[in-house]
């Protein structure tokens, strides 16, 4: 029943209620995710199970829908703002490259992915990796990638980045992202998480490039899988305009602060969202 009665008689709307929290937490969750370059996916569908009630393929489909919105309000306000700071010429070159290297990316990830998934069904060790025991250790490198981007952050030891701008290529990037995307696919984690430190650590992209093009990733690859959930019926109706105005708000608002923050901060936001996403699968799995 959408309407229960308050203490003065007044009914209390309670669908109503359950709109506005679902587009407060989506505007968080999004605004996280355009700071740290990690798909919103993976952190706000298990909210709409634990919120809403909406069963494990449901609220999947629907996340991976906010999730895009998010990512692609972030990446045009992130991309403005880098424009804005370069001359016509300069804000020529960098869109060439970033579009360049997105796609780049894109295709390598999406490479990566499928070789393994091949690889997995070949071997027959796709349902062992998926037992509960495989999981969690796969989660935990997770927490190791959290715990190292922390110890770089805080500057523990010494290794600079910069000194790995060679391979700022579209060669190595490529075999970046499929590697990338091979771990995720064998490690069921989000390739974000892994794609950002390799992009600022290997490749010494700005961290905000970095966060962008991996933003980008995620949306092209979650084209095909959208488009496979809309024909199945698989998304929720009811609470995804709320769910799509909290996305764009996040994601527009991370955009801009993406741009405009020091890389420091950003990075400690990502090592601390890194592992409490993964020590949460852990928890769960426990």
């Amino acid at each position: 029943m959408a309407e229960k009665t308050g203490r003065k008689g007044r009914k209390l709307n309670v669908k109503a209620i359950k709109q506005v929290i679902v587009c407060f937490m989506g505007a968080l969750t999004a605004f996280g995710s355009a700071l740290t370059g990690i798909s919103a996916q993976v952190a706000f569908a298990p909210m709409l199970t634990w919120m809403l009630g909406f069963a494990e393929a449901k609220a999947r489909a629907t996340a991976l829908l906010f999730s895009v919105v998010a990512a692609a309000g972030c990446v045009v306000v992130g991309l403005a703002g880098v424009y804005g700071r370069l001359g016509m010429h300069d804000a020529a070159a960098f869109a060439g490259q970033f579009i360049l290297m997105a796609l780049v990316l894109a295709i390598g990830g999406i490479v990566g992915v499928t070789l393994m998934s091949a690889a997995l069904v070949v071997t027959g060790t796709a349902d062992r990796l998926a037992a509960r025991g495989p999981y969690r250790i796969f989660q935990s490198v997770g927490v190791i990638v959290g715990l190292f981007v922390l110890e770089r952050t805080t500057h523990a030891s010494a290794w600079e980045p910069a000194e790995l701008a060679r391979l700022n290529s579209g060669y190595w990037v490529f075999l970046i992202a499929m590697s990338a995307g091979a771990a995720a696919r064998l490690l069921s984690l989000t390739s974000g998480l892994l794609l950002v430190p390799a992009l600022y650590y290997l490749c010494a992209f700005p961290l905000a490039s970095a966060v962008l093009m991996s933003l980008s990733v995620a949306v092209i690859a979650a084209i095909p899988p959208i488009l496979r959930y809309y024909s199945e019926g698989e998304m929720d109706r009811e609470y995804m305009r709320w769910l799509v105005v909290g996305a764009g708000i996040g994601g527009v608002a991370g955009g801009y602060v993406l741009v405009t923050a020091p890389a420091r901060p950003l990075l400690l936001l990502f090592g601390v969202v890194t592992m409490f996403l993964c020590a949460r699968e852990l928890a769960r799995t426990a």
